[in-house]
């Protein structure tokens, strides 16, 4: 089932301030809230099963009582061939950041551009180090800072790679960044392994991989 219009702003606003204090009017003035909100429905687009919530009443107001949020694709290879050069959603992002729709930042969104067309600066990571059929990509975990120490980050890891392994996937991959200690930590307890590293928008980060054992329970 799809995200509501509300749903996918209340993400958007987590991604630029977890805390939950910036009220939305606010936010739809910014850029990087803009960028976000389109980055959330190029990954419906793609997969409208791509958007993982789990709810909170205690979580902050404005952010629609979401406690956290997890953001993958089921096929990271078929991902960047919908969302990539030459398809017309790429041409699409493009020139809004070019207008300067997402801001004038033009060296970050390139850096990530590139990190997002097959980890540029990869760090040597060879293409065997990844599974020879589908694997998908965690690309967003986010959890409400009033909803934190609550074990949320660990639940939407779980859930994520069992639907995952259900629809035929064998296994997921993230990039985080290499001095996040807290969130390489919780990878790790949820079955990640490091894998090697590579360079992204946000600066160098480490590549981890989690094989999923039931993919032979696959969609048919």
């Amino acid at each position: 089932m799809g995200l509501s219009e509300k749903d996918i702003e209340a993400v958007a606003l987590m991604h630029i301030d977890p805390s939950g204090s910036t009220a939305l009017e606010m936010a739809r003035r910014s850029a990087a809230f803009r960028f976000f909100r389109d980055k959330i429905r190029l990954f419906l687009e793609f997969d409208q099963e791509s958007v993982l919530l789990e709810r909170d009443g205690g979580a902050a107001e404005n952010d629609g009582g979401i406690a956290g949020v997890l953001i993958y694709t089921r096929d990271e290879r078929a991902f960047n061939r919908f969302a990539g050069p030459p398809s017309i959603r790429f041409i699409s992002r493009a020139l809004k950041t070019i207008l300067g729709y997402y801001g004038f930042d033009f060296a970050k969104y390139a850096r990530a551009a590139a990190s997002a067309l097959g980890f540029a600066g990869g760090g040597g990571i060879a293409e065997s180090a990844f599974p020879a059929g589908r694997y998908g990509k965690i690309w967003v975990l986010i959890v409400a800072e009033k909803a934190r120490g609550r074990g949320v980050a660990g639940r939407l890891l779980e859930r994520c790679a069992a639907e995952a392994a259900g629809r035929g996937v064998e296994a997921l991959i993230v990039t985080v960044k290499t001095d996040n200690a807290p969130a390489i930590r919780v990878y790790e307890r949820a079955g990640f392994e490091k894998i090697g590293e590579c360079s992204e928008s946000s600066g160098r980060s480490l590549v981890m991989l989690k094989r999923l054992q039931d993919a032979e329970n696959a969609e048919k």
